[in-house]
């Protein structure tokens, strides 16, 4: 018969996260990271000037923040299944009832609009050649 703990501790480039027990209770410290969280019901994470994660009765509410040292960071947010928001530089993507309805658009490169029905993924686009694609095959538009 084997032992389990009830104390995890690990450490990833200078992050330091203690959990008591695992997974319900997280402490994270080291090299400028901090955070703490009670899971499932809160937690939050965060490197002042590059990350900020956060959630609320996980995984219904989100918030994640990073890149914070590039001009334009990369933000996400979502009361799930109900609505997600993913903005990245060139590229936003919202999510209605999620994922049924989704519009994800690349202003910089091309306009796409997806729209998701029972399972189906209909695309439809203008512009110069990409690749969309929605995690489990890729379209060349043209």
């Amino acid at each position: 018969m084997g032992v389990v703990s009830a104390l995890l501790h690990t450490q990833n480039k200078g992050a330091i996260v203690n959990s008591l027990p695992w997974p319900f209770i997280r402490v994270i410290s080291g090299n400028g990271n901090s955070g703490f969280a009670l899971w499932p019901l809160f937690g939050w994470r965060k490197k002042p000037g590059l990350y900020h994660r956060e959630f609320l009765l996980w995984p219904l509410l989100y918030r994640n923040v990073s890149h914070l040292d590039e001009p334009q960071p990369t933000e996400g947010h979502g009361f799930l299944p109900f609505y997600t928001h993913e903005s990245s530089p060139g590229v936003v993507s919202e999510n209605y009832l999620w994922p049924f309805f989704a519009t994800p658009t690349a202003p910089r490169r091309i306009d796409i609009m997806r729209r998701v029905i029972s399972g189906r993924f209909l695309c439809r686009g203008a512009g110069t050649t990409t690749i969309a694609t929605d995690g489990a095959r890729s379209t060349r538009i043209r």
